[in-house]
């Protein structure tokens, strides 16, 4: 049997991810989110917490599973999780990381804006989910200072793990200062 898991209950997601000089201002935003990710370590897996304000705490686990070998395309599975199951698992070893989201809708494409806290304090991402057609859309409609799409170290797990003074150079590689 292989060691790759099924992906029959799997969504797949193309995205395409950028870095941003700044947190976008003006923008049309829908939603916005405070989200907690914990990666376990070796595996492929988070466990999120997402806040949205006058609504219930949702709590998942999720698994990602690299369908072309790199970071552009996951096949990502979510199961939804009870306050007791999200708190058994808690206890694991993870790394972890927090950002507020911005769901903005840019020439009829709903952006995720991600403005990282604590010791990723000065990093801003966009995503754009491509969709079943994985078509890129001609205008992006942001300030963009790089596609880090393929770049392993704007991952989620990646950035868990990365500490204040390697994303100061991630960051300045980029062209940008941390504040």
């Amino acid at each position: 049997m292989p060691d790759t898991p099924s992906l029959k209950y799997a969504h797949l997601e193309r995205e395409l991810r950028f870095l941003l000089p700044s947190p976008p201002r003006s923008l049309p935003v829908e939603r916005t989110w405070r989200i907690t990710d914990r990666y376990l370590p070796e595996t492929g897996l988070r466990l999120r917490r997402v806040e949205e304000q006058g609504r219930p705490v949702v709590l998942k686990l999720g698994q990602k599973v690299r369908v072309d070998g790199g970071p552009r395309t996951v096949a990502h599975t979510t199961m939804y999780l009870r306050r007791s199951e999200y708190d058994t698992l808690l206890v694991l070893t993870a790394d972890e990381l927090a950002k507020t989201r911005h769901i903005v809708l840019l020439g009829g494409h709903r952006w995720a804006v991600d403005v990282f806290e604590g010791h990723l304090r000065g990093l801003v991402t966009a995503e754009l989910d491509l969709g079943a057609d994985g078509e890129r859309p001609d205008e992006l409609g942001l300030d963009v200072l790089a596609e880090v799409t393929g770049e392993e170290r704007f991952t989620g797990g990646a950035l868990a793990r990365t500490s204040a003074d390697a994303l100061a150079q991630l960051l300045r590689e980029h062209g940008l200062h941390s504040s």
